[in-house]
């Protein structure tokens, strides 16, 4: 568990760094959250946080994205998108 918030704590920095374009932000932090372990949370937390997961997912299978540069071409909507799941789970996990 301490794990995973440290995890959301580091994403949720990412997510407010604003000396970073919109696209660089989600790269950054889909790679700080990859492989996230959800077993042991309570249901309602790891539904949320599944949930966003997937939302996240079915965006980016839009896009066919083989490098992170390849985010570069997403559109700015759906940029802002998944960076509002993304702070969506940090704030579950770590707080506002």
């Amino acid at each position: 568990m301490r794990n995973l918030y440290e995890r959301m704590r580091k994403a949720k920095a990412k997510i407010c760094d604003q000396s970073l374009p919109e696209y660089r932000r989600v790269t950054e932090t889909l790679q700080s959250l990859g492989g996230l372990e959800l077993t042991g949370l309570p249901n309602d937390v790891r539904s949320t946080l599944e949930k966003n997961l997937v939302a996240v997912n079915r965006i980016l299978a839009d896009y066919t994205l083989e490098t992170p540069e390849d985010y570069e071409r997403l559109e700015n909507g759906d940029l802002r998108r998944i960076l509002s799941l993304i702070e969506t789970m940090t704030s579950i996990v770590a707080g506002p």
